[in-house]
């Protein structure tokens, strides 16, 4: 493997590769293609909430109404495990609880 002697050496390429990228991501982007339909996809990660901390699981200071709904219509075993594994969940063997 090439060791880099000096900082420029090391620079050069990542500098060639940021700017690659770039140009890549304006030839990249259609402005004009704006589709009718939009995914009805949300990706909620919360940080530091305990498993009581809205009204489905036992909370009652709260009002959480979308959230509430949210859980009654949860896909959210398979999802967890299949953002961090970047896999669907039928290759991972994820059993819930």
């Amino acid at each position: 493997m090439q060791r880099f002697q000096t900082v420029i050496d090391f620079i050069r390429p990542v500098i060639f590769l940021t700017t690659a990228m770039v140009v890549q991501m304006f030839f990249s982007v259609n402005v004009n293609a704006v589709s009718s339909e939009t995914p009805n996809v949300i990706i909620l990660f919360i940080d530091d909430m305990g498993y009581d901390d809205i009204h489905p699981f036992g909370d009652t200071h709260d009002a959480t109404p979308n959230l509430d709904r949210m859980v009654f219509e949860d896909t959210s075993n398979p999802s967890k495990p299949s953002s961090l594994t970047s896999q669907p969940p039928k290759l991972r063997a994820f059993v819930p609880l």
